[in-house]
């Protein structure tokens, strides 16, 4: 009897290869915590994240700044004014007011580059002053007025030395016109005047300001010509004062130069001195306002 040589073996069965594991859902609760840490780690990134990354540097500010414009400055100011009066056959009679108060100053910037050197621009100054004190031949004397105070108005060209990287010297010469009310009477200064100060730069936006005025004045403006008049008046004043600027940088500072390190500073600073970029970064913040206002 013949036998089969070939033994029939019973099919493989075949067995998947992947497991598919079913979809992940999405719940609200799980969608407002990703949303949530979204918005944190916009927030720790505001910092590192700096679009657009390039900022100007203070070279390419001091470039820029190049042009016409106005500085404003700030401080306090203390004055003397001495009214002399001339008298035949005895001492004459002098007056003196002693003065504290406040001033601001408007000042141009690059309003003609003479040289590297020297700068020419104009000046308005003006101070407001409270009395506190007064003597007649040096005998304190006290007010019969409740109310005293007076006010300074300068204005004058300006010579803005520059020899020294860390000091500039400023040279003013112009008219001046005081006023003030007296223990009796309201007394109006005209004449010319000469303001001398320098400036400390600081820091690159801030300039510490110390200088001085001296002025000879005709003291007889207006009806005290004839009730009351005077024959010499002079005053000279002494201010402390500090200049900010965004705009207009030192180019040289005591506390060195630093490029801003959060968003919002570099943004500022590309917005001011490269215009082109305002709308793009205008556009930017709207965005992620948007998106900030999306995740609450």
């Amino acid at each position: 009897t013949e036998t089969p040589d070939v033994t029939e073996t019973p099919d493989v069965t075949e067995t998947p290869d992947v497991t598919e594991t079913p979809d992940v859902i999405e719940t609200p609760d799980v969608i407002e915590t990703y949303e949530k840490e979204k918005v944190v780690n916009e927030k720790k990134s505001d910092n590192a994240v700096l679009v657009p990354e390039k900022i100007p540097s203070l070279e390419e500010i001091l470039e820029m700044q190049k042009h016409f414009g106005i500085l404003f400055d700030y401080g306090v100011s203390w004055g003397d004014v001495t009214r002399i009066t001339k008298q035949t056959g005895r001492s004459n009679f002098v007056q003196k007011s002693t003065l504290i108060g406040i001033y601001g100053q408007a000042k141009t910037h690059d309003f003609i580059h003479l040289s590297d050197a020297l700068d020419l621009d104009m000046i308005c100054r003006l101070a407001i002053y409270y009395p506190y004190y007064h003597s007649f031949n040096g005998v304190q004397q006290f007010s019969k007025q409740v109310i005293v105070y007076g006010f300074d108005f300068f204005l004058a060209p300006s010579l803005k030395f520059h020899f020294f990287d860390f000091l500039s010297f400023n040279v003013d010469l112009g008219l001046h016109l005081f006023y003030q009310i007296h223990t009796s009477y309201h007394y109006w200064h005209i004449g010319p005047a000469v303001k001398v100060d320098f400036e400390l730069p600081v820091h690159s936006k801030w300039t510490a300001l110390v200088g001085g005025m001296f002025s000879y004045d005709n003291p007889n403006l207006g009806t005290n010509k004839q009730i009351a008049p005077v024959d010499i008046a002079y005053q000279y004043q002494a201010f402390v004062g500090v200049r900010y600027s965004f705009n207009y940088r030192n180019g040289y500072s005591y506390i060195p130069y630093k490029e801003p390190t959060s968003r919002r500073q570099r943004e500022k600073l590309i917005m001011r001195f490269w215009p082109e970029q305002k709308e793009a970064i205008k556009q930017q913040r709207k965005e992620r306002r948007t998106q900030k206002k999306a995740a609450l």
